[in-house]
């Protein structure tokens, strides 16, 4: 299975040489979207002939033929229109992958052609699973597109998200994504100084960053009376944006603002359209918003739950997968080319309330703490627990082979980000909690979410850094 692919190269490779170096390189790189090579201007010059419904027949058929999982459920079956396909096809969801996982391979992959993707989400294992390694080809078409339509062009960007800066270093500089990248779990007001003199000399008019980022960022710069009018554009992932941080960052700070859903398992994606509706892009993934008996919902104004289904990933195709992110419909049109096009009024996402608040106040979602895949590999279950801001307790229910050496490893990247050991506990269970409504979430933050009660709160030991063993 591939390790990485070349962008990722790119970043550990040249992102890492010197300041000196790298900022040169990226002033003399001209190349803009090219940067991203020849399977993106194709893919890109491809897309007025997709449509979504075909492209979705023709993977559905091939799954039937070439995937275990779907050639002993469906066998025989061939799909010929959308009708049937949502007549005979049933929905599936992360529980069920993950007990067939093995099924869930083609036949005759090339693993060296692929990489390992993992996601937490709603169950409390990890979600594995296989996608092309030049899969990010797809991805930057249509974020780029996105981007674009809130009027940026390729613009040298501050990038302040998880990523790890080394220590004695402000950021780092990848000269042909042309960005300079920042760690946004260092974000303080000395760090967010440093951060606006690096934009303000090198002309950097973008940020792309979480929202709740983003808007710390801008208003801290606004208490120590910085001017910020230099900074045209805000590329916000990850996060929903809430009413108050769109309102703050247009209107308070004159940004344009773009922001985007999606979700590991690739298989839905929208975008701002230049308001604070979601676009859906149609031809990503199949997307299906389904009220509570598994209905389409065409109405405006009808509220259900988000499905996806691939229309690429031949290596290991999820179809008909249930998110448990629930979305508003705002409108639909249909298109020249004969399918829908639709927005969302909202998108409620299953890390609405994944928030861990840090010692000094700012928060990360538990996706900023990055986890080696194999360690996820070897973990059944796993959920953060906040009863106390800057205090974290980290519950695994260990898998197969999962070793002393594994939980250390939790512990010294959770206390990574957490800016410190003595913020962290780890503790080998062999169950976790539920919500108040019987569903998982990864993140229980009980001085966050309202839905949960301080009185079924397990107390921490702050000053506890030892891993706890199982009872």
């Amino acid at each position: 299975m591939a390790k990485a692919h070349i962008a990722d190269i790119i970043k550990t490779g040249i992102s890492n040489l010197p300041n000196w170096i790298t900022i040169p390189l990226l002033r003399l790189n001209p190349l803009h979207e090219s940067i991203y090579g020849p399977g993106y201007r194709k893919f890109k010059q491809s897309l007025p002939t997709i449509n979504p419904e075909q492209r979705l027949i023709e993977m559905v058929n091939y799954a039937i033929a070439n995937v275990p999982y779907y050639r002993e459920r469906y066998k025989g079956l061939v799909i010929k229109d959308i009708e049937q396909f949502k007549r005979e096809f049933a929905f599936i969801d992360k529980k069920e992958v993950n007990a067939h996982w093995d099924d869930f391979i083609a036949d005759g992959v090339d693993l060296g052609k692929t990489v390992l993707k993992t996601t937490s989400g709603t169950s409390s294992k990890p979600l594995r699973m296989i996608i092309p390694a030049n899969r990010y080809i797809t991805e930057m078409v249509f974020t780029t597109g996105i981007w674009r339509r809130c009027g940026w062009n390729f613009d040298v960007r501050a990038t302040i998200r998880g990523i790890e800066i080394p220590k004695g270093k402000i950021y780092k500089v990848n000269p042909v994504t042309r960005e300079f990248i920042f760690d946004s779990t260092r974000l303080n007001q000395e760090y967010t100084t440093q951060i606006y003199h690096v934009m303000r000399r090198h002309h950097i008019n973008t940020i792309y960053s979480y929202a709740r980022v983003a808007l710390a960022f801008m208003q801290m710069c606004r208490d120590q009376g910085l001017d910020t009018s230099f900074i045209k554009y805000a590329l916000l992932t990850s996060e929903p944006v809430t009413d108050a941080a769109y309102a703050f960052l247009t209107k308070g700070c004159g940004l344009s603002v773009s922001f985007t859903y999606g979700h590991t398992e690739k298989l839905i994606y929208a975008g701002n359209d230049g308001g604070q509706e979601y676009k859906v892009e149609e031809q990503y993934g199949y997307t299906e918003l389904i009220d509570e008996n598994g209905n389409d919902i065409t109405t405006p104004g009808g509220y259900g739950e988000l499905v996806g289904s691939t229309l690429y990933n031949k290596y290991f195709p999820l179809i008909r997968y249930r998110t448990d992110d629930y979305a508003e419909l705002s409108r639909i049109a249909l298109t020249n080319h004969g399918y829908c096009q639709r927005w969302l009024g909202r998108i409620d996402g299953r890390h609405a309330y994944n928030i861990i608040i840090k010692h000094d106040g700012s928060r990360i979602t538990e996706t900023a703490i990055l986890l080696d895949h194999g360690v996820c590999c070897r973990i059944d279950g796993l959920q953060y627990t906040q009863t106390n801001a800057g205090y974290v307790t980290v519950d695994i229910i260990p898998g197969k082979d999962f070793s002393d050496k594994d939980a250390e490893y939790m512990r010294r990247e959770t206390a990574h980000v957490m800016d410190g050991e003595q913020y962290v506990k780890v503790n080998i269970v062999d169950h976790l909690t539920l919500m108040p409504n019987g569903k998982f979430t990864p993140v229980l933050n009980y001085i966050l979410n309202p839905a949960l009660s301080h009185d079924n709160a397990k107390e921490q030991d702050p000053s506890s850094i030892l891993i706890s063993q199982r009872p």
